[in-house]
């Protein structure tokens, strides 16, 4: 297992595991962040962490509100996850149900699929009976937490493999 997933390292690029690591660092619970705050949570030198994010920047995946301010996702990120939506075939599927699901329940019916120890919502079909919003499109909750993430746990076939998404 530990010789696989070195291999699986060595065939990976250094700089854009990097990157991707800098850009899952942001949350909606902390959707802007600080050269240091990034910095420490991916566990890079802030020199690095900047030249990073200045090529994010040039390509439009991370923005400043002002010079030396907090950096936030930007509006390339928006682009892609709506590519990601229209061709999320599981998705697709599953809406007509899950409409069904929310008009006999009157509630909102969310998909889910997992990532390691975490779940991520894929789908959501909002009921009339609105009360609050737990769980949004694209979120990505742990397993443990929440009645569907008992659910997915309670079907889990095996060890559940997980890592971290962002050094914290």
């Amino acid at each position: 297992m530990r010789a696989e997933r070195e291999n699986a390292e060595a065939k990976t690029v250094r700089a854009v595991d990097r990157a991707l690591s800098i850009l899952k660092c942001f949350s909606s619970e902390k959707n802007q962040l600080s050269l240091g705050e990034i910095s420490e949570r991916v566990s890079l030198p802030k020199s690095t962490v900047h030249r990073i994010i200045t090529s994010l920047e040039r390509e439009n995946f991370l923005e400043q509100d002002k010079p030396g301010g907090d950096y936030r996702l930007s509006h390339e990120i928006i682009r892609l996850s709506a590519v990601a939506l229209e061709t999320n075939s599981l998705g697709k599927i599953a809406r007509p149900e899950m409409q069904w699901l929310s008009d006999q329940t009157q509630q909102t019916s969310n998909l889910y699929v997992v990532k390691g120890y975490h779940r991520i919502c894929i789908e959501q079909v909002q009921g009339p009976h609105y009360v609050r919003r737990y769980s949004y499109l694209g979120a990505l909750l742990p397993r443990y937490r929440g009645a569907s993430g008992k659910v997915l746990l309670a079907f889990a076939k095996g060890r559940v493999p997980g890592k971290d998404l962002c050094k914290k």
